[in-house]
């Protein structure tokens, strides 16, 4: 085994290396931030297409590699099909001059060659960037079959850990960032997220993990996805994630002007305006854009748009299918979010300024290495016109191969003739209007340093830790205090005690102030009797949807993960959701804060088992129009009491709060 080098601080060039690679918005980021695109891998050759025509060597080749296969191998990969799920199409193609070819797989990938094709192309003077998002079908609810065993798209994360420890032996990975969906971190995966946190416990890396929202990252959706970050060692310093703006968070009408409603489909068939947030892109979603009446697909600069890259900025080769197109921008990582991580590695971990001709060199007055992570200083963002990143007409014509299609012929390097796009003319960018104000939404920001004594931490450190909370003001913090953002509420009493009113006085604060909010109406669904109370608490509000749904299973098939900071659920009695099915949905929804409502029994105790009391951070007793917190993990339990009604009885604007103690 080669000795591992130890890493120094001189000129460098920052190479990256893309695993899973799809068409690649992640590498992008980092090229728009000054980095240098080194090795690609990835299976569909629709995507690897598009990878290979906007991301090139030095030498003018692409960067992710075809290879040459016989009709043979070309015929059976149509037809043959994995565990009777689908034929391995898309991971080959027939070109217009006859050639069979096919990417590269990440099994037959090792760090050695992408060691060694680094430094045959750039030198030793590099530091190496991995990043990555393996498949992440077989966590989400699009994979009804559950499929987490041998075949699973899982173990893909284990080729990731598999790759970085093999490149770590050649001294060729600094720093790692793995991408994947915030599902990893449910119960019901904890197996799989054991494995592969056990997996790189086992490397010389400082670890950290943290559910990260590119809307907070500057981009345009809204989509929270699991950020493993990795350290070498020899770097000696800790993962720092990019920090979180809650306020200056974009709308749909900031980028996409034209677009007056939208449509998410998949799992959210409500219609959204352009005052909401773009919802999370996939494959599918979202279905529809509305101007002036009139519905239309979305077209792929939209769809772009929606993961921050302007128009001209990337080239889709003619001959794609569209659906391959639309399912590689699903699976792709925000420009901003990649943007975000470049600027943290670049001022914060390898405190390196741009030296020009692609190298970086230490930045003056350099701090001690184990004081890199706190370092403050700037870096000027590297961005170039469109055809200096991506100049359609460089691209190259295949090389010359066998004639022969039944012989394996070797490695290609170049786009087929056919997908090159080089009619292409690079357009201007979009003119966006001046947006209005934005809600302040706060962050859903969780890191956790993954550590072999992760469960063990010292006091010290326990007060140096920071949390998001909700700065509550006025009755509301005087009544709950400034929760966690994503705080449990449980809310009980009588019938006509004054707790779906309660309830709905609550959803507009937090309307108004944080984000927004899905009050699920398993009782009285869309009725006259819910229509008074939200006119009499003067609750209309656009940022509060009302849904009539009636079960646990209606609610994970109608609410995405990602669609609402505040989730309300009128009744848990009415729904019959069970405390196992509540946990689920905390764990399923853990960026988002759940309030339910609980029915009392003639006692007037809570109506179930007592674990929904024990679960909760905040306990509200309603009883003849008086809310009191038995307990409040933010605040003296029972210190002051909320009066939901004014002196008339009438559900009021101005709410009266007392102080006395019940």
């Amino acid at each position: 085994m080669k000795e591992r080098q130890q890493f120094n601080f001189g000129r460098k060039k920052i190479v990256v290396v893309s695993l899973f690679s799809g068409m690649d918005l992640f590498l992008l980021g980092m090229i728009l931030s000054g980095m240098i695109p080194g090795f690609a891998v990835e299976k569909n050759i629709y995507a690897a297409l598009m990878h290979a025509a906007n991301y090139k060597n030095p030498d003018g080749t692409s960067v992710i590699e075809f290879i040459n296969i016989s009709e043979e191998e070309y015929i059976y990969r149509k037809k043959f099909k994995v565990k009777k799920t689908k034929p391995l199409e898309d991971t080959c193609i027939k070109t217009a001059d006859g050639q069979f070819i096919r990417t590269k797989e990440i099994s037959e990938v090792s760090g050695r060659e992408i060691a060694e094709s680094i430094e045959r192309r750039f030198g030793k003077d590099v530091f190496v960037i991995v990043i990555g998002g393996p498949v992440c079908h077989d966590l989400t609810k699009l994979n009804t079959k559950r499929n987490l065993g041998e075949g699973s798209r899982n173990l893909l994360m284990k080729e990731y850990v598999r790759v970085v420890k093999e490149l770590n032996e050649y001294g060729c990975a600094s720093i790692c960032i793995m991408e994947q969906v915030t599902d990893l971190g449910l119960e019901k995966h904890a197996e799989i997220y054991d494995d592969v946190v056990k997996a790189m416990l086992e490397l010389p890396y400082r670890i950290a993990e943290a559910d990260l929202c590119s809307l907070h990252m500057g981009g345009n959706q809204n989509r929270l996805r699991k950020y493993f970050f990795l350290i070498n060692n020899n770097l000696n310093t800790d993962p720092v994630f990019p920090e979180q703006d809650d306020v200056n968070v974009k709308r749909v009408r900031d980028f996409l002007p034209h677009v007056e409603y939208f449509r998410p489909g998949q799992f959210n068939k409500n219609i959204k305006d352009k005052n909401d947030f773009m919802c999370t892109v996939t494959g599918s979603s979202p279905e529809a854009f509305y101007e002036d009446g009139k519905e239309f697909l979305p077209s792929i600069d939209n769809l772009l748009l929606c993961f921050d890259v302007e128009k001209g900025m990337y080239i889709i080769p003619d001959g794609i299918p569209h659906n391959q197109v639309r399912m590689a921008i699903g699976n792709a990582v925000c420009v901003s979010a990649a943007k975000a991580f470049a600027k943290i590695i670049i001022e914060k971990i390898l405190c390196v300024k741009p030296d020009g001709d692609g190298y970086w060199v230490p930045i003056e007055d350099q701090p001690a290495e184990g004081d890199r992570a706190e370092a403050q200083t700037t870096v000027t963002e590297v961005v170039g016109e469109p055809s200096e990143q991506n100049d359609s007409s460089q691209l190259q014509l295949p090389v010359a191969v066998d004639e022969t299609p039944s012989e394996t012929t070797g490695i290609i390097t170049e786009i087929p003739a056919e997908l090159n796009n080089s009619a292409i003319e690079p357009l201007p960018p979009v003119q966006i209007p001046v947006s209005l104000p934005n809600v302040p939404v706060t962050v859903p920001t969780v890191s956790t340093f993954v550590t072999p004594k992760k469960n063990i931490i010292s006091s010290l450190d326990l007060a140096a830790m920071s949390f998001m909370s909700l700065n509550f003001t006025g009755v509301w913090e005087q009544f709950i205090g400034c929760p966690t953002y994503n705080f449990n509420c449980i809310i009980h009493g009588k019938p006509g005690s004054g707790k779906s009113t309660l309830a709905i006085q609550f959803a507009k604060y937090l309307s108004d102030n944080f984000g927004r909010v899905v009050y699920i109406s398993g009782e009285e669904g869309f009725s006259k009797t819910l229509q008074n109370k939200f006119m009499l608490t003067d609750s209309l509000s656009g940022d509060i949807d009302v849904a009539d749904l009636r079960s646990y299973e209606d609610i994970i098939r109608n609410i995405a993960t990602e669609s609402y900071r505040f989730i309300f659920i009128d009744s848990l009695n009415t729904m019959k959701i069970s405390v196992d099915e509540l946990r689920e949905l905390r764990n399923r929804y853990k960026g988002s804060a759940i309030i339910t409502i609980s029915q009392a029994t003639k006692d007037g105790l809570i109506r179930g088992s007592n674990e929904l009391v024990h679960d909760c951070d905040v306990h509200i007793v309603v009883e003849d129009g008086i809310a009191i917190t038995p307990k409040n993990r933010f605040r003296n339990a029972g210190e002051t009491a909320y009066s939901v009604f004014s002196e008339n009885n009438i559900p009021g604007n101005h709410l009266e709060f007392t102080y006395e103690n019940l």
